[in-house]
Parts: C-alpha cells; sequence; structure tokens
C-alpha cells in the first residue's frame, strides 16, 4: 500500500477504520499488507499504525554503495508515528535515490527518485519469492504469520553476524552513526525494534534460505521456523539449539491482533460495517539454557504494546539452550517464530582484509569498499595491532628504501613531534605514500587531520 489516509484526529492507535480493516483482512483473509512509512513531505496517516502487516521506512545508500543506513526522508515525528512505546516501522528497504525509468518515457530516460512507496514494493517483491518456492497451498509456509516472521528475523542488522550482509546505521556523518548495538531495542526487552530502523534491513536472499531451513516443531536445527499455538500460560512451547561460545541468536515471534465484524457476514466488509477490536494476547520470548527457567535467561523480550517479541543476542558459554515461547492467558492462541543462530564471523577491529594484522592494506580496501567515518575510526585506533590469526603480522609494512622517501619521512616526524593533531597511524600512511585520499567522508581533510565537528 503506497498512499495513506491523512489523519482526521483519531489517533494512531490502530482504531480507525482503515487500520482495523487492515488487521482484520488479515486475519480473516490471509493477506499480508506491506504499508509505505511516513515521510517529512507528507502529513502522515492511516494505515501506518497497523498491527498485523508491515510497515517499511526508506533506507539510503553509505559511501561503500549498500543500502544500510536510514534515510532521511523518513518521517517519526510523535503526532506521525504510533501512539506509546509502539513504531510505526517494522523494515527498511531501498527508497533514496532509486534509480527509476523517467514518467511516460520523456527526457532523461532514467531518473532517481525517493520515496517509501519505492522501499515498500522491495519487502512485497520478497513475500512474492517465498510464496512461489511454496507448492502446496496448505503449507504452513504459505500462512501469513509465517511470512511476515521469515521477513522480519531474516533482515541484516550487523555484518559478519549469522551471514548478515551489511551494518545497518541511522544518524549522520556529522552527528554520528548508531548500529543496532546502540539502540533501546538492543538493551530493553520490552522495545523489541528500533523507532527509526525496525528490526533491521530487508534481505531477500537471507529470507528465502530462512524459508527453506523448513519448519521445525521443538527446534533441533540453528535455522528454522514454526507455527504453532500455545495456550498455558504455565509451560511454553520450547525450542532447542547446540550453540557455541561466541554465536549468536536472532528470533522473531509474531501473532495476530484479532478484530472481527459487528455483521452476519464475519469475512466479508461492507461500508458502515462495524469492527469489533479483541486486541492481542501477551506472549513473551526467552532464551535460556536448556531446562532452565526464565529466571535464568541469557536473553528476553518481553513487549506489551506490539504483538511482536524480537531477540538478537550472544552466548558466551557452548552448549545447549532453548527457546521459549510463554503466553499470559488461556485462550488457544496461534503464533509463527522464526530462529537463526550461528557464529560470529566479524572481522577483527581494523583488519579488514583478515589477515591478522591491522596495517595500510586495510585502509585501502576501506578506501575501495566503505569509505564511512565509523570505519575509519575503527582503522585509526587499531592501526599496527597483530591479531592471533591470520597470515599478517604487526611487523610487515616496510619503509620505502627510496633517499627521497627516507628525508621525507625525517621531515614527518619533526612535524609530528611539533604537533599533537598528528599520531603515529598517519605518519605511517604518509611515509607509506597515502597522502592522496580522494573520496574520504567531509569529516577528513587532505591531510588526514579530524574535523572537529566529526564523531
Amino acid at each position: 500500500m503506497s498512499f495513506v489516509v491523512p489523519l482526521d484526529g483519531t489517533p494512531l492507535d490502530g482504531t480507525s477504520t482503515l487500520t482495523s480493516f487492515v488487521d482484520w483482512s488479515t486475519f480473516w483473509q490471509e493477506v499480508v499488507y506491506v504499508v509505505a512509512g511516513n515521510e517529512v513531505t507528507e502529513p502522515g496517516g492511516y494505515p501506518t499504525d497497523n498491527y498485523n502487516g508491515i510497515t517499511v521506512a526508506a533506507s539510503g545508500r553509505m559511501n561503500d554503495g549498500f543500502f544500510r543506513k536510514v534515510a532521511s526522508l523518513n518521517k517519526y515525528d510523535e503526532a506521525v508515528d504510533a501512539v506509546g512505546m509502539r513504531t510505526s516501522t517494522l523494515i527498511l528497504a531501498p527508497g533514496e535515490l532509486i534509480d527509476v525509468a523517467g514518467a511516460n518515457g520523456v527526457s532523461p530516460g532514467r531518473i532517481n527518485s525517493s520515496g517509501t512507496s519505492f522501499a515498500a514494493p522491495h519487502v512485497t517483491g520478497t513475500l512474492a519469492l517465498l510464496q512461489d518456492r511454496v507448492n502446496d497451498p496448505d503449507s504452513n509456509a504459505n500462512y501469513h504469520l509465517t511470512k511476515k516472521a521469515i521477513i522480519l528475523n531474516s533482515a541484516d542488522k550487523i555484518k559478519g553476524i549469522i551471514g548478515m550482509t551489511r551494518t545497518v546505521v541511522k544518524g549522520s556523518e556529522a552527528a554520528g552513526y548508531t548500529d543496532w548495538f546502540g539502540t533501546d531495542a538492543h538493551s530493553d526487552p520490552a522495545i523489541p525494534v528500533d523507532r527509526e530502523m525496525g528490526i533491521g534491513h530487508l534481505n531477500a536472499k537471507r529470507a528465502v534460505q530462512q524459508l527453506d531451513a523448513g519448519e521445525h516443531p521443538g527446534g533441533g536445527t540453528l535455522i528454522g521456523w514454526d507455527l504453532a499455538t500455545q495456550n498455558d500460560p504455565f509451560i511454553p512451547n520450547r525450542y532447542t539449539l547446540n550453540l557455541n561460545a561466541g554465536d549468536f541468536v536472532s528470533a522473531t515471534l509474531c501473532w495476530d491482533r484479532e478484530l472481527v465484524l459487528n455483521s452476519p457476514f464475519f469475512d466479508r466488509y461492507s461500508q458502515g460495517d462495524e469492527f469489533i477490536d479483541f486486541g492481542f494476547a501477551n506472549f513473551n520470548l526467552f532464551l535460556v539454557p536448556a531446562g532452565g527457567g526464565i529466571a535464568q535467561a541469557v536473553a528476553s523480550s518481553t513487549s506489551t504494546e506490539w504483538n511482536l517479541e524480537h531477540i538478537f543476542a550472544q552466548v558466551t558459554e557452548a552448549g545447549n539452550y532453548e527457546l521459549q515461547v510463554w503466553i499470559g492467558e488461556l485462550n488457544e492462541v496461534e503464533y509463527a517464530l522464526a530462529w537463526w543462530a550461528g557464529a560470529d564471523d566479524r572481522p577483527d577491529p581494523g583488519d579488514f582484509n583478515r589477515d591478522g594484522s591491522v596495517n595500510s592494506a586495510d585502509y585501502v580496501l576501506w578506501r575501495k569498499t566503505d569509505g564511512s567515518t565509523d570505519t575509519y575510526d575503527e582503522w585509526q585506533t587499531n592501526f599496527g595491532k597483530t591479531y592471533g590469526s591470520g597470515s599478517g603480522s604487526g611487523s610487515n609494512t616496510q619503509v620505502p628504501e627510496h633517499s627521497g622517501a627516507l628525508l621525507i619521512g625525517i621531515a614527518m616526524v619533526a612535524a609530528w613531534r611539533q604537533s599533537p593533531r598528528w599520531d603515529a597511524s598517519r605518519f605511517w600512511m604518509l611515509l607509506l605514500g597515502i597522502t592522496t585520499p580522494h573520496g574520504l567522508p567531509s569529516g577528513h581533510s587532505q591531510s588526514l587531520t579530524r574535523s572537529s565537528s566529526s564523531t
């Protein structure tokens, strides 16, 4: 849905007619609604505050060319976001400066356009990919809750963790960027998704992999999903995972807000019909050592304002663990759970080429593939370090033997000693001939002296 109905005074709490219809239709007619999020140029409106669909915000490119930052065109003011702790945004998808064909074939033939209306179709297309891979119409993989859980759980957060391909950030170069580990959603069990980046960035390939891993009641696999019911507030549904020390677990639990029509035709809406809102059940999700209780939880998601729980956490000890699904009522409620566990394969800080040393080669790779301020700072801070693995060593960088280089090096040593703004990493960079860093972020001058406004 790439349109919204302007606000009419009804709060964005899910009670407007259009939002109620979206949630009712999802529940009764087996439809996954993908809704374009709010923009700064639009007044905002319904049904971005839906519970059962997926509201999408736009991402933009970073210097490395990847769509992985929250685009500035998104709007998160309280006046146009879901009320309370809940956020309208569930996921990011490319929506800033999208290359599209010019309208009506006029010149130019292709133009760059931006908007959440370009972001939402990426999610719709991914849902179509999932639908195309399911041959059995009665399969649980065809169910809307299953698809929603898979789309959300397979989203990217931090590159290198359980196969994620990009590090998603919010903020700006001037003010500094924040990744998932700096969000309230990471630190507060009552907040399953971030207000701006949602659960992360859409990754269609990972979504297909999550689906193809198959349904596994009770777990037993590192990647999987399950469509099940729960009605016992005293006994959880358990999903076992065998994890190594340092492994990460991503798990997403979805269930429906339930509405019915005040009409003889419960599954067919007519103008003037009214919705009766039964709300949604209170589920909680915990990651615990096998056989343990919630008091021993390694991680938890215990929101009360979402019909969604999400865990993204690392375990420090190897062993058997359980994802436990708890419910707070006796009524039988259907849910979908998707999980993905595995290794933390991020490179050591600053060692972008993974050769065991942080040196000029990592800087060259940074310029070619990244160019962001935060990773430059990581390289600069760790310059000269040697890690325990890899083929490199801390002393594998050789100074050029040309006499001219030696004279330049002597001059730079003098300058370095006289100026506190020069440090060892800049000295060695210039000595090695890395003196023309064109394409650096604007927070760096041509002499690699950091601007006071950069973070």
